[in-house]
């Protein structure tokens, strides 16, 4: 990376211990772990163009639940 250049690190799993302290370090590249990644994916979803809703198919499905306490 050169001066004025921005980093995306991205891992479906998550990041060791030293990988993180890494990232910390070096302000420049931002680490997304798996799972900000899928909490990204899931509140920005609606937002998405037509196209990258096509590469992640996904469908909101409701499930009741007992009321607290029942």
């Amino acid at each position: 990376m050169r001066e004025g250049d921005y980093g995306l690190f991205v891992t479906l799993a998550s990041y060791t211990k030293n990988a993180k302290k890494y990232l910390e370090n070096t302000p420049i590249i931002r680490g997304i772990d798996g799972d900000e990644l899928v909490s990204l994916v899931l509140k920005y979803y609606e937002k998405l163009s037509e196209k990258y809703r096509k590469v992640i198919p996904l469908k909101m499905v409701y499930i009741p639940v007992p009321k607290d306490g029942e």
